[in-house]
This record gives C-alpha cells, structure tokens and sequence, in this order.
C-alpha cells in the first residue's frame, strides 16, 4: 500500500474539502458547493436553468466538505487547515501515472473482493407498518431538539429517529432527551 500512496498528491489529499474535486478538473467551467442547504439551493438553480454555462458542481453535504463533518475527529477548521498544509507540501501538480493506473485497474485493485453489507433494513413493503413507523418516528423527532449536533452517532435528529424505531439505537444516546427525563 505505500507504493501506492507515493503517488498521491495535493490534488488527491485536498479531495474531502470543499473545492478539492474540482481542483482537479482542467479547463472546465466548474463551481464548489458546500452545506446541504447551498446544496439544495444549488439543484434548484440548475432545474431553473440558472447555471447554463457550468459544465461541472462539486456537492458536498457538510460544510467545508468531508472534513467539516459530523464525525471530523478534530475541528473543521483546524482540519481545512491541515489539510492545506498537506496540499502545500505535497504539490498540486498531478503525479498519477496513467500507465500505471491501468495496471492497477486491470489487476482488480479497484473492484470489491467481497459484496458489500447493507447497514440498513429494507423499507417494510406492508404499506401499514411503513406507514405506522413513519408516525412512531415523526413523534420520536418532535421530542427530540432537533440541534442536529451529531453526538449521539447519527448525523441527524431523524435519522436517530429513524434508528432508535428501527432498533439500531437506543433513546438515551441522545444527550438531550436523557437530560429532559432527568429533569422529569
């Protein structure tokens, strides 16, 4: 695997920040967008017709990229900062090999070995239970602070929601509903 880091570059390492696909991208009319909200924003501007002369957009969910997620082990913007000092060092010229890449390519390397898991249960097909979870899971939000903090493992409030109904967490994960049933 060392082998193959050696030719990492800038261009590779700046990839999870915001910008940094694009980076890579020569000659194209490209724009970065971060946070789901610009995200949103952003494909309703393009269904609109507003951006007819991009040829290319970066989405990112979280802001400042990957590495302004919910789950950055440092703060987002000490790890942009890193991240830019990496870029620094390691160049932005492009240093893959094609020749190279192909090799990679036809040995397999960049195929799964093995299926890949679901994470997730199926969607129930009984129209009565969907519907039924759906309500369980909107009166779990409503009860929830909806600060979309994170600290409980899922990125959201209703996706821990989703989860705690599901079975794949439990209520006292959230920080906040375990303080509110101290407090009752």
């Amino acid at each position: 695997d060392e082998v193959i880091y050696h030719y990492s570059s800038g261009v590779g390492i700046g990839w999870a920040k915001s910008g940094g696909e694009i980076s890579a991208i020569d000659g194209a009319r490209t724009l970065a967008v971060s946070g789901i909200k610009e995200t949103i924003t952003y494909l309703e501007k393009i269904e609109l017709g507003l951006l007819n002369g991009i040829e290319y957009v970066e989405f990112r969910a979280c802001h400042e990229g990957c590495i302004g997620g919910k789950l950055t082990a440092v703060d987002k913007y000490e790890a942009k900062r890193r991240t830019d000092r990496l870029v620094r060092m390691f160049g932005i010229e492009k240093r893959v090999r094609p020749q190279y890449v192909r090799k990679l390519y036809e040995s397999g390397f960049f195929t799964a070995e093995r299926e890949l898991a679901t994470l997730v249960n199926p969607v129930d097909v009984d129209i009565r239970r969907a519907i039924n979870r759906a309500k369980e899971v909107q009166s779990l939000w409503e009860l929830l602070p909806q600060k979309e903090c994170g600290a409980c493992g899922s990125p959201d409030c209703m996706t821990f929601a989703e989860d705690v109904i599901d079975g794949l967490q439990t209520p006292d994960r959230c920080f906040f509903l375990r303080e509110m049933r101290s407090w009752n």
